[in-house]
């Protein structure tokens, strides 16, 4: 079923030119066609010539179209279909040749349609040259044609702008272009326009010529360019244009068009406030309709006003505003739009009423619109009433009013049988400018480019750049910046022989300091340094009483007999070896790979008389950190002395006490020393003994 309904009678108007080829007539004779050009219903239209004055269906002299379900009395009866016979395709321009009429007949041309909504062009040629158009509505229409050879020289100046209403943000040059149309029988040379341009007092603001077109051939347009115009403040400004020809114009009534171009603080508008049609789609059915309007400059569009009349039958029904982006033309997806509005008491007046909604983007914040086109569309929802849209065809722009029906492909309103604009106004502010802000982190070995501003950072810290933002706003960048520093580290080795470092896989045959730089874990360099040492292992010894000690600390031992054929003496594993018999003792030491033998030791003391100090010697704790003490017990001496060396007999500590009486306590406190065994030597002036202690980290 059809969709689009029509409530006003539009205004007919004779405009336009078009061509069709001409026969051979007698003198006093042309040959007349005509072009019809249907909507998306062509099926739906019937029409026929009669001498002026007679009815439809009365001394018919020709009928076209679907003259057998529609004819002079189908009008409005909504029964047509496509396979109707003799039915006009849709969307198509169909020539019907009337054949040779007397110059200077009259005819009445009867158009009867169907649903009653018209929407279909008549072009009358004669000999070949558009002379008339006539563009139809509702659902019959009677309208007179006079048969009248064309001039030989007829240009008509066609132009004027695109837009009537446009916010102050969004004027670009008025007056800069407009075509000449030759609809006359003979080509025309050296056509070109001249443009004026008027404010508010009328007052000539502007003059100036288009370009020169040397010849314009009968029956073919030209477009021409000029300077034009642009306005700098709010006014009323009518441009003028007007078409010039070598020739002498037959018909200078056609030579001049106006436009009127209103400069507005907000408003922007393709309408001149005169309404045609009041389209709708009716009850049940849902549709958006609007059009697309170009923006030259960043704006903020904040409401959309539009004229509508619902009928009191829609008191209650809703209705909304949808903002889409264009894409070639077309709008494609929804960027912002109104909330659902209900409509009132107010609404439903029989003339109708403005509605103004406002609008954001499709998260709720101001609609900032960069420059382009966008489609701004009134939604009509499946309601009681038909949510009837004011239209005028006194304003066409091609290709800018766009109607989706039923969530449908967009079409354009011209391919509906409808062209020219509708009432709806999108409104603009003075955009705000809001800065913003963004931080970028990274991080680098020493120094850092910044690829936002070239500058060179060497420290960790935060820093800021400043620049313009899309919506030229600023835009203030922080770079969040880290500096990462080489690291250093020593690794010490020592090997007996030739030593393989993990660290770089190389092998080193002599003791040094060897470097290798590996990537940290920050990216940076990480310099290791082995120190080296290669050679034979520490095999010393020291006694002590009864007791051997390796001086290498650290290592694996095994003491052997050196009496008994160097054999292994069990258990004794230690770094140190208390004798229990007399004898030679010596022991293996095992670094790693290195193995090497200490020089035997003798032991002789085993077995005599105990000294008494040692009876009532204690030393702890041991092994210390290089804090201890020493203890006596059950001793009397004018003095004694305490004496603590390495084993190289170097003396680390000595202390003297006088005058002893039973016991003693002597606290000793070694610093700075190395991890390894020393010797505590205790003297009187009778006795002396040795205890080995053990200073650890």
């Amino acid at each position: 079923m059809k969709k689009f309904i029509t409530y006003l009678k539009a205004i007919i108007a004779i405009i336009g030119f078009g061509a069709a080829a001409n026969a051979q007539c007698p003198a006093g004779q042309a040959d007349v066609s005509v072009d019809i050009a249907t909507d998306t219903w062509g099926y739906e239209v019937y029409w026929e010539y009669t001498p002026t004055g007679s009815a439809c269906g009365t001394g018919t002299l020709g009928s076209f179209g679907n003259a057998g379900v529609v004819g002079c009395a189908g009008g409005g009866g909504q029964i047509a279909a496509g396979t109707d016979l003799g039915a006009y395709g849709d969307n198509i321009t169909v020539t019907e040749n009337l054949g040779c009429l007397t110059l200077g007949s009259c005819y009445d041309f009867h158009l009867i349609d169907d649903w009653g909504d018209g929407g279909n062009t008549f072009d009358f040629l004669v000999d070949g040259v558009s002379v008339a158009s006539t563009a139809t509505a509702g659902p019959t229409e009677v309208f007179n044609f006079c048969v009248t050879a064309p001039a030989a020289y007829d240009v008509e100046m066609q132009g004027g702008e695109e837009y009537t209403l446009v916010p102050l943000t969004q004027v670009t040059a008025i007056g800069a272009a407009g075509v000449i149309l030759n609809g006359g029988s003979s080509d025309v040379t050296n056509a070109f326009m001249t443009v004026n341009v008027y404010d508010g007092t009328m007052t000539n603001v502007y003059t100036g010529v288009s370009n020169t077109v040397a010849t314009i051939l009968s029956g073919a347009s030209s477009p021409v360019t000029a300077t034009g115009f642009t306005p700098t403040t709010v006014d009323t400004y009518t441009v003028e244009l007007i078409s010039n020809i070598t020739e002498l114009d037959s018909d200078l009534t056609n030579d001049t068009t106006y436009s009127t171009y209103v400069v507005t603080d907000s408003i922007y508008g393709r309408d001149n406030g005169t309404i045609s049609n009041l389209l709708g789609v009716g009850a049940g059915t849902a549709a958006t309709v609007g059009q697309n309007f170009d923006l030259v400059a960043l704006d903020t569009m904040t409401t959309v006003s539009f004229f509508v009349a619902p009928g009191a039958a829609g008191l209650g029904d809703s209705i909304s505003v949808s903002i889409y982006n264009v894409v070639s033309g077309t709008p494609t997806a929804i960027i912002g739009g109104s909330m659902i509005y209900n409509l009132t008491v107010a609404d439903t007046v029989a003339a109708g009423a403005f509605i103004t909604l406002p609008v954001t983007d499709i998260a709720s914040n101001p609609l900032i619109l960069a420059s382009g086109t966008y489609y701004v569309g009134v939604n009509e929802y499946t309601t009681v009433d038909n949510m009837a849209l004011a239209f005028t065809n006194a304003v066409y722009t091609p290709n800018a009013a766009w109607i989706s029906i039923d969530g449908g492909a967009f079409a354009t309103s011209e391919a509906l049988g409808f062209a020219g604009a509708y009432i709806v106004r999108p409104n603009f502010a003075p955009y705000v400018c809001v800065p913003t802000g963004s931080t970028v982190t990274d991080a680098a070995c020493n120094t850092y480019t910044w690829a936002q501003n070239g500058a060179v950072y060497t420290t960790t810290g935060m820093y800021n750049d400043t620049v313009m933002n899309a919506e030229g706003c600023d835009s203030i960048i922080t770079l969040d910046l880290t500096i990462n520093l080489p690291e250093s580290s020593t690794d010490v080795q020592s090997s007996c022989s030739d030593y393989v470092w993990p660290t770089d896989g190389q092998t080193y045959t002599a003791t040094g300091m060897y470097t290798a730089t590996l990537m940290n874990v920050s990216g940076c360099d990480s310099i290791v340094t082995l120190d080296l040492t290669i050679g034979a292992l520490d095999n010393s010894t020291t006694t002590a009483g009864t007791t051997i000690s390796a001086n290498a600390a650290g290592l694996v031992y095994q003491w052997i007999d050196c009496g008994n054929a160097n054999a292994f003496i069990n258990g004794e594993n230690g770094q140190s070896f208390t004798a229990t018999s007399n004898g030679d003792y010596a022991v293996i030491i095992t670094d790693g790979a290195c193995v090497d033998t200490s020089d035997c030791a003798a032991i002789v003391t085993v077995g005599l008389t105990e000294n008494p100090l040692e009876q009532g010697l204690e030393i702890f704790p041991n092994p210390s950190n290089g804090n201890f003490k020493i203890a006596i017990s059950d001793i009397t001496s004018s003095e004694l002395t305490v004496a603590v060396t390495e084993a190289n007999g170097k003396v680390v500590f000595e202390e003297t006490v006088y005058n002893v009486s039973k016991n003693v306590e002597i606290p000793v406190q070694l610093k700075g020393l190395n991890t390894g065994v020393y010797f505590v030597e205790i003297s009187t002036d009778t006795m002396q003994t040795t205890r080995r202690v053990i200073v650890t980290k």
